[in-house]
């Protein structure tokens, strides 16, 4: 099979546990795309976040960002899909969260607002080079932080729908709340796990379903796209694709799920797996 796509998840699989993209990983991607593969980022980040990447990457491809709910070009920023959660049920959603005394931030597509702490010791520690603190400032600066009892008001007074709710905290409350969320919402909303939170989206939405779109607007077979990623919310992108990868230090789950597993990300694994499947075919 030639492949023609490569679909990158970032957290874990793009970038090192030290939040860095390696000279040779970037330079394998290069060696790629000048050999005819073209790449996007399929991923969990909102959109600034995720534009600041594929610049650092000179992508031309528009990028899934938001777990699939926000699909756009990142050249003129034009979105080419979305897809949004009703504020109603966003209410509703809050309500139970803040039950569970959880932290979240709702994400729209180029600012988010919530209870969450930003610049908390657990989120500052994963930024420790220039790019990657430099990603955590463009971040905040689109983050407003709110008091619990300040954040239904500012919804219901927000005519903007968002994509996405990312919730943080104990995870026994984490999983106590997602089992009432999916009894109480289970025909409105998609919950998944990025391995840093909860992320609660659109029913039917993930990355699988933005490959999907992607993939069509591009006139591509799914068999003739990699997809590489490390967590639950990778899962049906790694099932959908023809080729779907594993990174090493996935769970298990994942490895399972996986027609391969490469190397972990602090060992150049996305390098690893392009590599084999597609530079030394086109040797």
């Amino acid at each position: 099979m030639e492949y023609k796509l490569l679909a990158l998840d970032l957290d874990g699989t793009l970038y090192t546990s030290d939040n860095r993209i390696t000279k040779n990983t970037r330079k394998i991607i290069q060696e790629a795309r000048k050999k005819g593969l073209l790449v996007t980022l399929a991923t969990g980040r909102n959109y600034p976040s995720a534009k600041l990447v594929a610049k650092h990457l000179n992508l031309e491809l528009p990028i899934i960002t938001n777990d699939g709910a926000y699909i756009i070009n990142h050249l003129d920023d034009k979105p080419l899909f979305e897809k949004r959660i009703e504020n109603e049920i966003i209410i509703e959603i809050v309500e139970v969260l803040l039950q569970y005394n959880l932290n979240f931030m709702i994400l729209h597509e180029s600012s988010s607002f919530g209870n969450f702490n930003y610049l908390g010791w657990r989120m500052f520690l994963r930024f420790f080079n220039i790019h990657s603190f430099k990603t955590l400032l463009a971040e905040k600066s689109k983050y407003r932080r709110m008091s619990n009892d300040k954040i239904i008001q500012y919804i219901k007074n927000n005519k903007t729908k968002p994509f996405k709710i990312f919730v943080d905290g104990n995870h026994e409350q984490i999983n106590e709340g997602r089992l009432e969320l999916e009894e109480k919402f289970k025909d409105k909303i998609r919950i998944t796990n990025s391995g840093y939170g909860m992320e609660i989206l659109s029913l039917n939405i993930s990355k699988a379903s933005g490959l999907e779109i992607l993939t069509s607007e591009l006139g591509f077979d799914k068999k003739e796209v990699i997809a590489i990623g490390d967590s639950f919310n990778d899962l049906e992108m790694i099932d959908y694709v023809g080729l779907g990868i594993a990174m090493g230090n996935a769970p298990l789950e994942i490895q399972n799920k996986a027609k391969f597993v490469t190397k972990t990300n602090d060992d150049d694994g996305v390098a690893h797996a392009i590599d084999e499947f597609f530079l030394k075919i086109k040797a």
